[in-house]
């Protein structure tokens, strides 16, 4: 076990890879996100609780130094082979494009995923005719829309419930109608609460008109 210069309380278990508190004798779990470890409560020598990174801790101990004297500004990598070193700003300029590319790449299969849920569940309506499957994930779903139309809009709730009943009826009609098909709930549903929309905007006009 090593000490950890600045944080009397704890030790690096080199073997394992894990900092150990003195107090409890057990390691101090680290979460890891999106394949980074996360940051880490330790007690520091003059009882406060310190927010501490572990690749900048890893880096303070291969160099027998302590945490708080590295400067603010370093940004600590773990590179090829597994050493700890202090990044440069093409490595940062990289680390953040890739990082970039691994959410943009996970968000787009997320979507992609959802979509072929929303095909099977359509495709499943069509061929048993069926409606409660369909009508059950929107239903789940009307929050999501209500609350999309009224920012949209800068509506009233009740004006956007509105929609959503005439989207909503519009979406079983159009599933009964064999001589179209329809290939996307989201999409659909926010289409058609636009539409009417529209078609309640004219309504109103003409009825001015009328009055008028």
């Amino acid at each position: 076990m090593e000490e950890i210069k600045g944080f009397p309380g704890y030790a690096f278990n080199r073997e394992t890879g894990d900092v150990v508190s003195k107090f409890t004798g057990k390691a101090i779990a680290v979460m890891v996100k999106s394949g980074h470890r996360a940051p880490f409560v330790v007690m520091s020598q003059n009882g406060r609780r310190r927010y501490v990174y572990y690749h900048r801790l890893m880096y303070a101990l291969k160099h027998g130094i302590a945490y708080d004297d590295m400067p603010s500004w370093c940004y600590v990598m773990e590179n090829e082979i597994g050493d700890y070193v202090i990044a440069d700003a093409s490595m940062c300029s990289q680390i953040m494009r890739k990082r970039q590319s691994d959410k943009k790449k996970a968000e787009r299969f997320k979507r992609i995923d959802e979509k072929m849920a929303e095909l099977a569940m359509i495709r499943r309506a069509y061929v048993d005719g069926s409606h409660n499957e369909v009508m059950a994930y929107i239903e789940n779903r009307k929050d999501m829309f209500v609350r999309h139309f009224m920012n949209k809009h800068c509506t009233g709730k009740s004006y956007a419930e509105y929609c959503y009943a005439m989207a909503f009826e519009r979406m079983i009609w159009h599933i009964n109608d064999e001589s179209s098909i329809m290939t996307t709930i989201t999409t659909y549903m926010m289409r058609e609460m636009d539409k009417a929309r529209l078609k309640m905007k004219a309504e109103c006009k003409l009825n001015r008109l009328l009055i008028g």
